[in-house]
């Protein structure tokens, strides 16, 4: 018997004011256990991106001809900013292995409803930072590499650099935040009411 069908028969055993059904547990964490499948996999194709970009990035500090701080240190800048959004990404994952749900419900509980609210502050908050950091990062780096060009090719460059930062944030925070209000806030609410239901 594993993990999931233990909790299952724990479910049973709860006994509140307001019981908990074994069938709303069992729906529950199968939810969750659903939603883990997909940060894991998501992150997983991002690190592969990810990495391909620091790869690219290590290619155009050692080949470049130009040697201005500022353009090292947009380089660097992105680097920070990719890096950092890697962990904010990993650390969404609901759990590491399979806890033990009996042992300590409300710990658990408490753990994942972070977890899920993390994520949707990064839809709300994080994401809009990021585009504007990547922006700036952007301008800085064009700063150097389109020191000698035309004023011509610098508006193309900068109006496709920006259209594309705004139509990719816009998109992806339309995106996440309606599968953010459909899946996240009514696991938040179910994990929320049976904590309630526990404390009685």
């Amino acid at each position: 018997m594993d993990k999931f069908d233990e909790l299952q028969q724990d479910w049973g055993k709860i006994t509140t004011e307001e019981p908990i059904s074994l069938e709303s547990g069992s729906l529950l964490f199968a939810n969750l256990k659903k939603r883990q499948k997909k940060i894991v996999f998501t992150n997983l194709v991002l690190s592969i991106l990810f990495a391909l970009v620091f790869i690219v990035l290590g290619l155009v500090w050692s080949t470049s001809s130009h040697r201005e701080p500022l353009f090292y240190g947009s380089l660097i800048a992105l680097f920070i900013l990719l890096s950092l959004s890697l962990v904010l990404f990993w650390y969404q994952v609901l759990f590491w292995k399979t806890p033990d749900f009996s042992t300590d419900f409300l710990s658990f509980s408490t753990r994942v409803i972070r977890k899920l609210k993390f994520s949707m502050w990064l839809t709300a908050i994080y994401l809009p930072l990021y585009a504007v950091c990547l922006g700036l990062i952007f301008t800085a780096y064009f700063q150097i590499v389109l020191a000698e060009k035309d004023l011509q090719t610098k508006i193309i460059v900068y109006a496709i650099t920006y259209t594309w930062i705004l139509f990719i944030t816009l998109w992806g925070w339309l995106k996440k935040r309606h599968k953010n209000l459909k899946e996240i806030t009514p696991l938040i609410d179910e994990l929320e009411n049976m904590q309630h239901a526990v404390r009685g």
